[in-house]
């Protein structure tokens, strides 16, 4: 299921739940996650065994875009993952540190190596410009199998339906 720019906070928690109610072998899921939203998040991983790409992005709320706090996102992800997911993609919006990012590489080390892909924004490009070495660092070691970085939203979209 790819969804596009639908989600907001009246139906992020119902459209979770009715994912993981009724569709526990779905295999590639966008989804908007925000912290109020973790637990729902939470049962989808474990419900979703067999689910192998998830494209996150953030939610509405009050007509106001709320950027997914990828460090509460990667915690959940290298405690609850199935198995199966071997690919993340993400709209940045300067939304993860340095160090949240390699504590979750850390944490993910020995598992199957990741595929990440982010949307990075024009105005967010320098920030995660910052987070390149990061990057490199854990694709040499293993635990990253590859990384892409997009300006583009088309080419992101075309990536995501690959």
């Amino acid at each position: 299921i790819l969804l596009y720019n639908t989600f907001n906070d009246e139906l992020a928690g119902e459209y979770l739940r009715t994912v993981y109610e009724h569709c526990p072998n779905i295999k590639s899921l966008s989804l908007g996650v925000i912290s109020e939203f973790a637990t729902e998040f939470e049962n989808l991983l474990m419900k979703c065994y067999r689910l192998r790409k998830i494209f996150i992005q953030g939610l509405t709320i009050a007509n106001i875009f709320v950027s997914t706090d990828l460090s509460l996102l990667f915690d959940i992800l290298v405690e609850i993952a199935p198995d199966s997911l071997h690919e993340i993609s993400i709209v940045y919006r300067n939304n993860v540190s340095k160090d949240d990012l390699e504590a979750f590489f850390e944490n993910w080390r020995g598992r199957e190596p990741i595929i990440l892909n982010f949307y990075v924004e024009p105005c967010h490009k320098l920030n995660f410009e910052k987070l390149i070495s990061v990057f490199e660092k854990y694709e040499e070691e293993g635990v990253l199998k590859r990384y892409d970085a997009l300006e583009d939203y088309g080419d992101f979209i075309e990536l995501l339906q690959n």
